[in-house]
């Protein structure tokens, strides 16, 4: 099963409906991608990686500014 290593999200259940209503239960999967972090391998959604680049981005300009 696909979830991510750092939030724990997973496969959702959604409904999928045809043209008359007719209702079935299908499986939504998330966007998981690896990425090498501290010498292991880490399974992560698409979501968190981007909150890590966002974090890894706003540090680089503090030390940015305090040099």
């Amino acid at each position: 099963m696909r979830s991510c290593d750092l939030c724990a999200r997973g496969t959702g259940v959604m409904q999928k409906h045809s043209h008359s209503q007719v209702k079935h239960k299908t499986h939504q999967k998330i966007n998981v991608q690896t990425k090498r972090m501290d010498g292991g391998s880490v399974r992560l959604c698409s979501k968190c990686l981007k909150t890590i680049a966002k974090i890894e981005k706003e540090l680089v300009e503090k030390q940015a500014k305090k040099a």
